[in-house]
């Protein structure tokens, strides 16, 4: 169940994730240089990476007013790989196309995937820069949900392909 007190320190929590997240990509950005791993020759001749994003994933993954993915994880991407001296393409479309895409080895990479046992088995992960948790979600007044257990047999709203659909699922 959420609850205000409990969403608001979830916030939070995700704030000083993100926080971390970005300070970790700075000092990234100023080691790297030092060490003479970020450019050079070799490195600014490499293609492009490819990867897909998804159109309306905020604050993560969305489209700009100019139609330009963009969005958190977007942006993190864009700034790890030019602290490598890459560069990034990104086609676009909904969450089961854009996973499609890897699975069939169309893009290198996404910049956001959520990681369960069943894509495990699918992809390769990186070390994870957020960490993000579920909430159950009920309407005002119920009463008789309070925790995972109390959904079996019940008629559950997730997005089609998103992890909460494979953890429901096992």
């Amino acid at each position: 169940i959420c609850m205000v007190d409990a969403q608001q320190s979830s916030q939070l929590k995700h704030w000083r994730l993100l926080s971390l997240a970005l300070l970790s990509l700075l000092a990234l950005c100023v080691i790297a240089p030092s060490t003479g791993t970020a450019k050079g020759p070799a490195a600014t001749s490499l293609p492009p990476i490819s990867s897909g994003s998804e159109i309306d994933y905020p604050p993560f993954c969305f489209i700009d007013a100019k139609g330009r993915p963009t969005g958190f994880s977007v942006e993190l991407m864009r700034a790890a790989l030019a602290a490598m001296g890459r560069e990034v393409t990104f086609r676009i479309g909904p969450w089961a196309e854009v996973r499609g895409w890897l699975e069939r080895g169309e893009v290198e990479a996404l910049p956001l995937v959520g990681r369960t046992p069943e894509r495990e088995a699918l992809f390769d992960f990186t070390f994870p820069y957020m960490v993000l948790h579920g909430a159950i979600v009920v309407r005002q007044g119920t009463t008789d949900i309070r925790e995972l257990g109390d959904l079996r047999g019940r008629k559950v709203a997730v997005m089609q392909g998103d992890n909460a659909e494979e953890f429901l699922r096992r």
